[in-house]
């Protein structure tokens, strides 16, 4: 347009200069001005399309050069598996959602499926506890550490055999060791040490096991602060056992207290069975009875051989359990 305005100027313009300079001569007549203006319009016209023309092929061959760099939009499925990551996960009551529809030109469309079609959280399976002589120890496991994992192999067999060899003890045995233990609980720090030293004068080399006995001399042991502090020991351990009589569970969970105590010092049945005659000893003075019933010496004897089968069964599964774990390699770098 202002192409135009300049043209019609400038042939006025033209006109003008024309008129002054021959004074007289009429101007142009008026459909000749209009004809010029109109033919210069149609060239105008005609230069602005070739342009136009010419402008629209060169962005046609750059959209097309610039869509040949860049890779095809995927569409379907390969659309889903590349841009959309997977959320819902079909399963056998719910069919598959639909397909991600993917809008031409643009991104595909996550569709999340509706919420009624989500399944429900299974509820947890209940504790399965197993059935037969191990089943008290295992519960015991259970409960105490409160994991509801599969137990290893050797601690089931350790709950297998010592479940068996508390069974040994018998109610009425159980009974006979809880009436007879307060005679010798009356004075537990003197009976504890006459124990203690009667085992160390049968066997000397036994004092030795504990290291803070390694250094005292026999004449000074018996007023000894270390004896008499693990005399006390001796019979709270004994008092635990008689008070976890009547409960199983307890009962187990103190006899392998005290079978995993006694496997650090390295303390094997022959120790414990050795440590049987003094107690015997002891409690026979407390009752005043010389000697011993035979019911009596036999559920003490019954309880120590016990205690004594246990110390070697944990030490078992410490033993397997040493040889499952991986060896670490220790190497030392050499410095140049």
């Amino acid at each position: 347009m202002y192409r135009l305005l300049l043209s019609e100027l400038n042939i006025r313009h033209q006109h003008d200069n024309y008129h002054d300079h021959y004074h007289g001569p009429e101007w142009p007549e008026e459909e000749q001005i209009e004809k010029e203006i109109e033919r210069r319009s149609s060239a105008e016209s005609t230069n602005a399309g070739a342009r136009t023309r010419a402008r629209t092929s060169s962005e046609e061959e750059n959209h097309h050069a610039e869509h040949r760099r860049k890779p095809p939009i995927p569409h379907g499925r390969e659309a889903r598996s590349k841009h959309v990551p997977s959320i819902h996960k079909p399963s056998s009551h719910h069919p598959p959602p639909p397909p991600s529809p993917t809008p031409i030109g643009g991104p595909p469309v996550l569709v999340l499926p509706p919420t009624d079609d989500v399944p429900e959280p299974a509820p947890p399976k209940p504790i399965a506890i197993a059935k037969g002589p191990a089943a008290t120890m295992r519960r015991i496991n259970m409960q105490r550490t409160g994991t509801t994992e599969e137990i290893p192999q050797e601690q089931g067999y350790a709950y297998d055999e010592a479940y068996a060899e508390m069974q040994r003890l018998t109610p009425s045995q159980r009974e006979i060791v809880k009436a007879t233990f307060p005679a010798m609980e009356a004075d537990a720090i003197r009976s504890a040490l006459q124990v203690l030293l009667l085992l160390f004068s049968e066997h000397p080399r036994y004092k030795n096991i504990w290291p803070q006995f390694r250094a005292i001399p026999d004449s000074a042991l018996m007023s000894a602060v270390e004896l008499r502090r693990h005399a006390s020991v001796y019979m709270k351990g004994l008092r635990a056992i008689i008070d976890a009589m009547d409960d199983e569970i307890s009962l187990a969970e103190q006899l392998k207290r005290i079978a995993r105590a006694h496997i650090k010092w390295n303390i094997h049945k022959a120790h414990v069975m050795h440590m049987l005659l003094p107690v015997l000893e002891v409690l026979s003075k407390a009752l005043n009875q010389r000697p011993l019933s035979p019911e009596i010496a036999d559920a003490w004897t019954t309880l120590y051989d016990v205690i004594a089968n246990l110390i070697d069964i944990f030490r078992e599964v410490e033993r397997r359990a040493s040889l499952s774990k991986p060896a670490i390699r220790r190497t030392s770098n050499s410095s140049n």
